[in-house]
């Protein structure tokens, strides 16, 4: 594809002031043609995420309401102040540009790991590795330069890969969950609790703060950082 076919960047401030360039919000302006492809390929993906997708995870998924996460989110951290009921805890977790540090290696792998269409995911791939992008500056687009990871921003097809390749920390805490690496969050009487909420890169951690408990976390952490190109913001 001709590379005046393709995207061009520009940056929105996300600041008054902006003196940096973590100040600016890059957004991925594209031709028609390239919107059609990515629009085809959405419109195939949506249907079949449910199914690979956990249910905590309703950012971007058709259906859903962030309103039953706020309400719920609510209600579990009204136990946070019941000392006799344990070491209660819940982690917020900011990740830094999520969109921008996606792992094509991973996604990728994710795309493959989760049964999706061979053809289907070259077709993402490709559609991911053959950008070249230009930046516009004071309105002039100056040259092109190809990105090495990270999802364009802008593009319909982005949130949900981004999910896609979001999912494997997901897993990875429920697994932690249900081998007792890690005590949930304790409410009492018996009822039952989840041990996340998300929207998209928020994410909310519900569990027991117990210093072994804490490190496993960390070691989940990390491991998911390093595969999927995520950064976690301290």
């Amino acid at each position: 594809m001709p590379k005046a076919l393709k995207s061009t960047t520009i940056l929105i401030p996300k600041t008054p002031s902006p003196k940096k360039f973590t100040h600016y919000r890059p957004i991925s302006l594209t031709n028609f043609i390239n919107k059609v492809c990515t629009r085809i390929i959405t419109s195939r993906l949506i249907p079949i995420l449910p199914r690979f997708i956990s249910k905590e995870q309703i950012g971007f998924m058709a259906g859903e309401n962030i309103h039953h996460h706020i309400l719920l989110a609510k209600e579990i951290l009204h136990h946070l102040d019941k000392k006799v009921w344990g070491h209660n805890i819940a982690v917020k977790l900011d990740l830094a540009q999520a969109f921008d540090r996606v792992s094509w290696e991973f996604l990728e792998g994710a795309l493959n790991k989760i049964g999706h269409n061979a053809q289907a995911t070259h077709l993402i791939m490709s559609n991911l590795s053959s950008t070249h992008i230009s930046i516009l500056i004071n309105g002039q687009p100056h040259g092109y330069f190809r990105p090495q990871r990270g999802v364009k921003q802008g593009d319909p097809l982005s949130p949900y890969l981004f999910l896609i390749n979001s999912e494997c920390f997901s897993r990875g805490f429920k697994e932690l969950i249900n081998n007792n690496n890690i005590t949930s969050y304790h409410i009492g009487g018996g009822v039952s609790t989840v041990s996340q909420l998300a929207f998209a890169d928020d994410v909310l951690l519900f569990m027991n703060g117990g210093a072994s408990f804490l490190r496993r976390l960390k070691g989940l952490l990390s491991s998911h950082a390093k595969a999927t190109g995520q950064m976690i913001n301290l």
